[in-house]
C-alpha cells in the first residue's frame, strides 16, 4: 500500500473501533434502562466509557497523522483537540489560582481570561469548518 492509503486504512479502522465501542455502550445503557441498576451493568458501561476515550483519542491521532491538512476531517480533529486541551488547562489554572496570592491570582485569572478567547477563536473556527464542509 502506498502511506496515503496506509493513512486512511489506519484512519478507517480507528473510526470503526470507535464507532463499535459506541453501539456496545448503547445497548449496555438501554439494558440498564430496562433490567434496572445491575452493578454489573453499571461496571461495564464505566468501563467502556474509559474505553471509548481511549478510542476517540486513537482516532483524533491517527486523523492527525495520517490525514491531509485539506480535508475537513483534520480541522475539526484540530481544532477539537485544542479545545479539549484548552478547557483542561483553564480547569487547571482556576484551581491553582485560589492559593496564589492576591497580586498573583490577578495575572492567574487575566491569562485564563485571554486562553478563553483562543478557545472561543478555535470554536468559532471549528464552526467555520463544519459549514465548509456541509457544503
Amino acid at each position: 500500500m502506498i502511506p496515503q492509503q496506509l493513512g486512511q486504512s489506519i484512519i478507517m479502522s480507528r473510526l470503526l473501533i470507535l464507532q463499535s465501542k459506541r453501539l456496545v455502550m448503547s445497548s449496555y445503557q438501554r439494558r440498564l434502562e430496562e433490567r434496572g441498576g445491575q452493578e454489573a451493568t453499571r461496571e461495564r458501561l464505566e468501563q467502556l466509557r474509559k474505553e471509548i476515550q481511549s478510542a476517540q483519542h486513537h482516532y483524533r491521532s491517527a486523523v492527525l497523522t495520517w490525514d491531509s491538512p485539506e480535508n475537513h476531517d483534520y480541522w475539526l480533529t484540530a481544532y477539537s483537540r485544542l479545545i479539549d486541551i484548552g478547557r483542561h488547562v483553564i480547569a487547571e489554572m482556576r484551581e491553582a489560582a485560589v492559593v496564589l496570592a492576591t497580586a498573583e491570582r490577578h495575572e492567574v485569572v487575566a491569562d485564563v481570561e485571554g486562553l478563553e478567547r483562543m478557545v472561543g477563536g478555535w470554536l468559532r473556527a471549528m464552526r467555520q469548518t463544519m459549514v465548509a464542509s456541509a457544503s
